[in-house]
């Protein structure tokens, strides 16, 4: 794992909260904004997994991943299932169906509408980007160690 892949995954979550593309010469700005000249971007040599992100997302949200993964519908837990369906999609390759399955054998028509509601959220609501970006840094330090 690179130095770069905290500021990736900064880049993601700017780029879904402007409604944007995050693209490698969007990055590079990123960082060279960073002062980081001189720097090209090096995608990530270890993938991340689900349990990585259900694990980083129950922990910058307060919830357990028992919690994420079972049948429990506070909204605390449902907030933490659309952060969930958010960063899978952004900082993986899994497909909604492998999202859904990893989160306790949820349907994937039920991971779109919350990947739809914290695309949503991510964009207004202060609380739940910030647990969001929590969530985020926690994967890049676990990647960069």
């Amino acid at each position: 794992m690179t130095e770069n892949s905290g500021a990736t995954i900064v880049l993601q979550l700017t780029a879904a909260a402007m409604g944007e593309p995050a693209t490698r010469n969007a990055l590079e700005t990123l960082l060279r904004a960073a002062g980081a000249d001189g720097v090209r971007y090096h995608p990530a040599e270890r993938a991340l997994a689900a349990t990585d992100v259900l694990d980083a997302v129950a922990h910058g949200f307060g919830v357990t991943t028992a919690d994420l993964c079972g049948r429990t519908r506070t909204q605390t837990v449902c907030e933490a299932r659309q952060g969930y369906a958010l960063l899978a999609r952004q900082l993986t390759d899994l497909s909604l169906g492998e999202m859904a399955t990893a989160c306790g054998g949820r349907s994937p028509s039920g991971m779109l509408y919350n990947l739809g509601v914290a695309e949503m959220r991510v964009r207004h609501a202060h609380d739940f980007r910030r647990k969001c970006q929590s969530a985020a840094a926690l994967l890049s330090r676990e990647l960069a160690a």
